[in-house]
């Protein structure tokens, strides 16, 4: 393990907001006022949020509850900073599996990434499943869906996961097609080298996701030496925007290789 795998960020805010589903930052301008979105229901409704950290939420707009006159989208500064995407990462992810079917007649374990026994026992303590380990089956999918750089050697990154696992029983969905295995999304905030070849180990990245407190880290971004992650929600638990302080001692700033946003 690494300096930085074994650094600790430092929580500074959290701003709840009003629903619970998929949330990505829009950007961030000059004055550091965040601009952040989600998309929720079944029909993909849209809410927009305009906050600062000094004086919280200054305006929401929403689809779902908007009065006569509201403006949707939001209304954007013309020197908004934006996330930069992950595309520098595309040969990391992985897709296998399906989200359900027959395990044998697929061949699902030829299809997802073997998962040791340690890595299944800490995926079941962290998800709170109430199965055996020994019944996840393996890594059915993982994509980084987000990604910054905070220093000439490193980033932070979002990453989705699904974990195949065994149902007891045979199961049917809505339209009649039996399944007897399922799979469950893991959302991951962790750090990845520049020139990664290989992704960091699962109790790292579950490590850093947990001690952050987050939920479904969906988006990320720098804005100077803070960093921004937009925390879906689901069920009962609503979406949030986390703000970090960046300083993490592993790292050494001092060459200026901590950019103003990302790049």
């Amino acid at each position: 393990m690494n300096g930085l795998e074994s650094s600790r960020l430092e929580h500074l805010a959290t701003f709840e907001l009003d629903r619970a589903g998929d949330c990505q930052i829009i950007g961030v301008d000059d004055a550091g006022n965040i601009f952040v979105e989600e998309i929720y229901g079944d029909d993909d409704l849209l809410a927009q949020y305009h906050l600062c950290k000094s004086e919280g939420r200054l305006a929401a707009v929403d689809e779902g509850d908007r009065a006569e006159g509201d403006s949707i989208p939001l209304a954007l500064p013309h020197n908004i900073l934006r996330p930069s995407r992950a595309r520098r990462f595309q040969h990391l992810d992985f897709g296998g599996a399906r989200r359900r079917g027959l395990a044998a007649l697929e061949r699902v374990n030829d299809l997802t990434r073997r998962l040791t026994m340690m890595e299944k026992i800490q995926l079941v303590e962290y998800l709170e499943l109430d199965i055996d380990p020994g019944g996840l089956i393996g890594m059915a999918e993982s994509r980084i869906i987000a990604a910054c750089r905070i220093s000439n050697a490193h980033w932070i990154v979002c990453r989705r996961m699904r974990i195949a696992y065994r149902l007891p029983k045979l199961r049917s969905d809505s339209l009649g097609r039996t399944y007897d295995y399922d799979s469950i999304p893991v959302y991951l905030l962790h750090p990845l080298a520049d020139l990664a070849q290989e992704l960091p180990d699962l109790d790292t990245c579950l490590r850093w996701t947990q001690e952050a407190e987050l939920y479904r880290p969906q988006d990320c971004m720098t804005w100077r030496d803070k960093l921004l992650v937009a925390d879906g929600g689901d069920d009962d638990v609503p979406s949030a925007l986390h703000i970090f302080d960046l300083n993490l001692p592993a790292l050494d700033f001092s060459d200026g290789a901590m950019p103003a946003v990302p790049t």
